[in-house]
């Protein structure tokens, strides 16, 4: 296989978080599809198994809601007093943190894990109090209904039309050191909620007609289901990576769509996404740029996200051996990729097609290739850059100063030596100024050596064998280096490239932390973007209007038109302006600021040059 090539060693980051896993308390976490199913009565009898074994396990809170069976399941358990907190003219209770990591029981159960706490308390959310519980060595079990997951938050109330308020990040599910699905049929939550088990009848009427209709609760309970499957997955990976076990395990589909500059990328997006799509699995969208690629693979890795793909992309020269470590470590089955055009004989020489590489290759994967379209999308050309004379001046100037000193001092550099000065000259003019240049100075330096410096001199004609042979060698060992050193230029450009966005990404973060006041906050972001761009804005919303933008620099205001975008961007949340499918005709490109998935205001950007069509 391919992958016998990478590093065999158990993966660092994996073992870490292994590592720290075996350093704090566990996670367990009893995760249902709607209220009602039985999460904290499943969770009490499995805790009062527990203290039948002679483990140490203290009730820290526990939410029965009224419901009979879920107290008397307390049963003999240790309960933790709750703390009361005043709040507008009434007392509340909560659970009390501190005193849980005094009593530092070996197993703590901490119920509605998506809780809001009080304000005062020194956490905002109660997944923060278990955090913390679980940084000082305590086991902790808790409760959780799938729709509280904030990845969840929208295609929830697009399905039940109820929006809920008190979410969780989904990285809180990924704590968890186990996770057990509650689950009930449909048909049999219906019941249990016209029995009284769950609302009081009054309550419940409403829910049958409301969150709890029978195709809600299918729509839920697969959600739960599929999240439970992911985090197998997770587990799965993670187990392997720390193992050095290679993969793919194909316990779980997996779909990487093989993004290129080329016109048919969108063609491999929608294929990839449609196979994802049949067979229930993630979409990954994966680009791997390449220093000498021309092309623009954004317009595809924009549809991708669009088509709910993850994308994710890599600077490698090798593209094929990136791609199969990529894979192999994420556990994907299927990997998508467009067949190539042909191309002419001549650029095919030593060269091999991708597909051919892959099907050679990743004998571990299900190959999907899909064909050319019989008309690709028509996209403009870029521009192609200036062509710049002055590298090419500079080196005649330098190849004509070493021929007169090498034809001055002939009789102490002999014919050889100048072969050698020649072949440095092209490897520095590659390296400094790009492959081109390097070639053209490979082809110059090889006619001067031949002209001035090889018997019979001023001829392009060679008397002695040996020198044909040294000519020949000479033009391939020059178009080599030429070649090479401007590709490790290319890569070193790349790699500058990436560095600086990385550095600019950390400065940012460093001035970020340094505001104090929304005013700065507001002004620091306008400021990052006009750095990037030309201009930058920032308006926030005010009683569902925008407010006079904030401008860098000072004085740049938006017309009419630019105004308009702005608004649709904020009041659909969604991107518009130049680069987009939303007004594209707008200079700006508009982007929404979101808290909790609501548009709060927009950033807006002028850029210095035009993006290509969306």
């Amino acid at each position: 296989m391919a992958v016998d090539k990478y590093d065999s060693r158990p993966d660092p980051d994996a073992l870490l978080a292994d590592l720290h896993r075996e350093q704090r308390g566990r996670l367990k976490i009893f995760l249902g599809a709607a209220p009602g199913v039985g999460k904290t009565w499943e969770m009490l009898v499995a805790a009062n198994h527990k203290r039948e074994a002679g483990v140490d396990v203290v009730a820290g809170l526990i939410e029965t809601h009224g419901r009979n069976d879920t107290a008397e399941e307390i049963g003999g358990l240790e309960i933790l007093p709750r703390i009361k907190v005043p709040y507008r003219g009434q007392s509340l209770e909560e659970f009390d943190l501190d005193g849980a990591l005094k009593r530092r029981p070996a197993l703590l159960l901490v119920d509605e894990l998506a809780h809001t706490n009080a304000p005062g308390l020194r956490h905002q959310k109660r997944w923060q109090d278990v955090q913390e519980i679980l940084e000082a060595g305590i086991d902790v079990w808790t409760t959780l209904n799938v729709q509280h997951l904030e990845s969840l938050n929208d295609p929830v109330a697009r399905i039940t039309g109820v929006r809920v308020a008190e979410t969780i990040p989904d990285t809180v599910l990924d704590l968890a050191d186990e996770i057990e699905l509650i689950d009930l049929t449909p048909a049999e939550l219906r019941t249990r909620l016209v029995d009284g088990k769950i609302y009081r009848p009054d309550v419940a009427h409403r829910a049958l007609e409301g969150f709890f209709r029978e195709g809600n609760l299918g729509a839920l309970r697969e959600m739960a289901l599929r999240r439970v499957a992911q985090r197998v997955d997770k587990d799965v990976t993670s187990y392997m990576r720390a193992r050095a076990i290679p993969g793919p395990w194909p316990a779980s589909e997996k779909v990487l769509a093989l993004i290129g500059p080329d016109a048919s990328a969108d063609n491999v997006v929608r294929h990839a996404a449609r196979l994802a799509d049949t067979l229930r699995a993630p979409l990954v969208a994966f680009h791997a740029e390449r220093p000498d690629e021309h092309g623009d693979a954004q317009h595809a890795l924009d549809l991708a996200v669009q088509l709910g793909a993850t994308v994710e992309t890599t600077t490698m020269s090798d593209i094929v051996g990136t791609v199969l470590d990529y894979a192999t470590k994420n556990n994907i089955t299927h990997i998508v990729v467009g067949r190539t055009t042909t191309r002419p004989w001549w650029r095919r020489i030593g060269r091999r097609r991708l597909g051919e590489v892959l099907s050679n290759q990743a004998s571990a994967f299900t190959l999907h290739f899909v064909p050319v379209p019989a008309a690709l999308p028509i996209r403009p050309k870029p521009a192609a850059p200036p062509l710049k004379f002055h590298p090419y001046i500079i080196m005649a100037i330098i190849l004509g100063a070493v021929t007169v000193a090498g034809m001055t001092l002939r009789g102490l550099i002999p014919q050889e030596a100048m072969g050698l000065i020649f072949t440095a000259i092209i490897a520095g003019a590659a390296s400094i100024y790009g492959r081109n240049v390097g070639l053209a100075t490979a082809s110059a330096g090889f006619l001067l050596w031949n002209f001035f410096f090889l018997p019979p001199i001023y001829t392009f004609s060679v008397s002695d064998p040996r020198d044909v042979v040294a000519l020949i060698v000479f033009l391939i060992v020059g178009i080599v280096t030429g070649t090479l050193a401007g590709r490790v230029r290319l890569e070193a450009q790349t790699a500058s490239a990436r560095v600086e966005a990385l550095r600019r990404i950390s400065r940012f973060g460093h001035r970020f932390s340094l505001a104090t006041t929304q005013a700065d906050l507001l002004l620091e972001t306008a400021t990052q973007a006009a750095s990037i761009t030309t201009a930058g804005i920032v308006m926030l919303a005010e009683n569902g209007t925008l407010t006079a933008p904030l401008a860098v620099p000072p004085g740049i205001t938006l017309d009419a038109a630019a105004f308009a975008a702005a608004n649709w961007a904020f009041k659909n949340n969604i991107e518009t302006g130049i680069g987009t499918a939303t007004l594209p005709t707008v200079p700006w490109r508009f982007i929404p600021l979101r808290s909790d998935n609501v548009s709060i205001g927009i950033l807006g950007a002028l850029p210095r040059t035009m993006p290509p069509e969306p």
